[in-house]
């Protein structure tokens, strides 16, 4: 076995919406690159770890192709059911929310507003002021 093979590979198959305890506090609602498409992410962990994972990411890179080595599910949204579950989850503002892009246009968004960024970020952030 390679190394990290296992470890990052994830099955293709997605389940079917109805197979998922989907609540507003596992959920977060991924926006990839400025719609090009959007996700249910349903966290594997509590949202405070997930955050601190995100926090501790030194790039987004491995996820600029599609965000599905991402821990835990994704479901896109697509037709009319994930439609409605997105639409509802959305509505309670209870959910996390983020946008899945490049480095220095990536975030995790809390239901209080606290905006988390990669490590990648703030490395971005000093050049654009320098």
């Amino acid at each position: 076995m390679e190394f990290g093979e296992g470890e990052y590979a994830k099955s293709q198959a997605v389940p079917a919406l109805s197979d998922i305890a989907m609540t507003p506090e596992n959920t977060l609602l991924l926006v990839e690159e400025h719609g090009f498409k959007r996700w249910l992410w349903i966290m594997d962990r509590p949202a405070a770890d997930l955050l601190d994972w995100w926090r501790g990411l030194f790039s987004v890179e491995p996820y600029f192709y599609g965000p599905g080595p991402l821990p835990g599910t994704l479901i896109e949204v697509r037709g009319q059911e994930t439609e409605e579950v997105w639409d509802r989850l959305s509505l309670t503002g209870l959910c996390h929310r983020g946008h899945l892009h490049e480095d220095d246009d990536s975030w995790i968004e809390s239901p209080t507003g606290e905006k988390v960024h990669c490590r990648a970020y703030d490395v971005h952030s000093f050049f654009e002021v320098a």
